[in-house]
């Protein structure tokens, strides 16, 4: 593989961190428009995520163990009809977007939450799982 040279790999970086960006507001963008618009982007914002994810982190320098908020990819969802807890079935039933699911670019461990009534609240569900299995991961590798 050729060597690539500082300019590149710097192009590189802020590539993937634009990306990750603008696939962030793509997503928050279809929420608020409409279930179609919504729809249309999806593909496209999950596709940008998966590059990303295989790319790793674009600062470099391999996963430290650290939870950084730079490294996570917040996703938003409308929980389904099924949802057991009778507040989030009634927001999704709405058509409100509760479920949070959040993913750690370097590992690519992800966490949902739909359980609760607020993305805020769903969020800290996701974040405080994904924190537990991502120290669990840096444990393991250590050994």
């Amino acid at each position: 593989m050729p060597e690539i040279d500082v300019k590149t790999l710097h192009l590189y970086q802020q590539l993937a961190i634009e990306s990750g960006k603008l696939a962030t507001i793509a997503n928050n963008v279809g929420m608020v428009l409409s279930e179609r618009a919504q729809e249309q982007m999806d593909p496209f914002v999950r596709s940008v995520r998966d590059i990303l994810l295989q790319l790793g982190n674009p600062q470099g320098g391999g996963w430290d163990g650290e939870l950084r908020e730079d490294d996570l990819f917040v996703e938003t969802f409308h929980p389904n009809s099924a949802t057991q807890d009778s507040d989030a079935r009634a927001l999704a039933l709405r058509g409100e977007a509760v479920g949070v699911k959040i993913t750690h670019r370097p590992t690519g461990i992800n966490r949902s939450s739909y359980s609760k009534n607020s993305q805020l609240a769903n969020r800290e569900v996701a974040i405080k799982s994904l924190r537990e299995a991502v120290a669990k991961r840096w444990q393991s590798e250590q050994r």
